[in-house]
């Protein structure tokens, strides 16, 4: 199986970066290849040795992973409405893992209301899910920079001839 960074997962970076200066996301892809390279596969990736890894190739304090559950989406339609109608519903967990311990810090879920999602007419079905998505995200990503932000930070330094590297 292929595993990408999905749609909710980039508005949810996208949202929790709009929300905080102090928190910096690593490119998907660029961690994909590096542990590709290092003969990784992702499923390695909350491994406490490739946390690891990231920690002292990248600087990465602190992971976090995620998945959706959902969208179920609910259709009615009325004898006096032509139109349908659709409420779609679902559920984003995710969890902090600290890459120098292994360890969850936090986990963190977020469910849409459903009737927030309701919507009617052409294309209904994928406007309700849409709906959906944005909600839960938008009330994930208050939580999940909350969480990141309350965290402490550090960075290391080191001599390299004659200037620093952080």
């Amino acid at each position: 199986m292929r595993r990408t960074e999905t749609g909710w997962q980039k508005k949810l970076t996208k949202e929790v970066s709009q929300r905080s200066q102090r928190i910096l996301f690593v490119d998907y892809q660029l961690i994909k290849e590096f542990l590709e390279k290092g003969g990784y596969v992702l499923s390695d990736l909350e491994t406490p040795k490739v946390l690891r890894l990231l920690d002292q190739a990248f600087g990465i304090h602190a992971l976090v992973v995620g998945h959706l559950s959902g969208p179920y989406v609910f259709m009615t339609k009325s004898i006096k409405d032509r139109d349908e109608m659709a409420k779609a519903i679902l559920k984003v967990e995710t969890s902090i893992v600290d890459t120098l311990s292994g360890k969850t810090l936090k986990t963190l879920s977020a469910t849409n209301p459903i009737i927030a999602s309701r919507e009617k007419g052409t294309y209904s079905e994928e406007k309700a899910k849409v709906k959906a998505i944005d909600l839960a995200i938008s009330d994930l990503s208050k939580a999940l920079t909350r969480e990141l932000d309350s965290l402490d930070w550090f960075c290391r330094w080191r001599k390299w001839r004659g200037g620093y590297l952080h």
